[in-house]
């Protein structure tokens, strides 16, 4: 059996035609028929059919003869106002890109591509368009050994990142961010805050890295770290005035 998506507008309950049927027994059969199109059985007698809408056979005969008289039902038994009802530009955008996703798996698994790479390979590409290479000003050398070093001594990932030779986009990103006016501190400072926030977390534990934390929202880690700090510090004077917690 194969599956199938439906999806249903509300516009349809208030369409004339599905308003004029008599009972929810004749909506129900129609909403069932949409289904059945979708999966080409409609060709099959009414006393299969029946069942699979909740209802019996003769039943069933009835209120497909009211959903011919309606005109939600043509002359050769296909489902009237199915297209308009499912079927919407955005829809079919949506449902091209699902295939070529679920293609473009299947051909990643046969070749041994992870998740992890495509990522890796996105974000390489990303940082090109986004991280151009910049100059520092002049007379303001860029330790960027230093940077990693300290990175490497806060985090301890299994494989360190190099210092010689500098791995390119990381350079850019430490470029970037040095001519926005970050410094050393500032570096080991967000790999600190953001260590401290996603480093119990499996899904996110993974994105302790440069490529990650030194990127345009490096500024905006710092600053929700900062507030943090301030919310802790404002708990702790709170607690030291009443005196702190007492054990018995």
């Amino acid at each position: 059996m194969k599956h199938t998506w439906l999806k249903l507008f509300t516009s349809l309950l208030w369409s004339k035609k599905f308003r004029r049927l008599p009972d929810n027994d004749h909506r129900l059969v129609y909403v069932c028929l949409l289904i059945l199109s979708k999966l080409d059985l409609l060709d099959e007698p009414h006393e299969l059919l029946a069942p699979l809408c909740f209802v019996s056979a003769q039943r069933f005969t009835t209120i497909v003869h009211r959903l011919s008289e309606v005109g939600l039902l043509a002359e050769d038994g296909t489902v009237q106002g199915f297209e308009e009802s499912q079927d919407t530009p955005e829809a079919a955008r949506k449902r091209k890109q699902r295939e070529r996703d679920m293609s473009r798996d299947k051909s990643e698994k046969c070749h041994g591509t992870s998740h992890g790479d495509r990522r890796e390979k996105k974000e390489e590409e990303e940082l090109k368009k986004e991280e151009p290479p910049c100059s520092p000003p002049r007379g303001d050398q860029i330790p960027y050994g230093s940077i990693i070093t300290t990175f490497n001594e806060i985090v301890r990932p299994a494989k360190p990142y190099r210092i010689s030779p500098v791995n390119k986009s990381i350079a850019r990103l430490i470029s970037a961010r040095w001519k926005e006016g970050m410094r050393p501190d500032d570096f080991a400072e967000v790999t600190r805050i953001m260590l401290a926030k996603w480093g119990g977390d499996e899904k996110m534990v993974d994105y302790i890295r440069p490529h990650t934390l030194w990127t345009g929202k490096m500024e905006s880690y710092l600053a929700a770290g900062a507030a943090s700090r301030k919310d802790e510090s404002w708990k702790q004077e709170l607690l030291d005035e009443m005196g702190g917690p007492t054990d018995e």
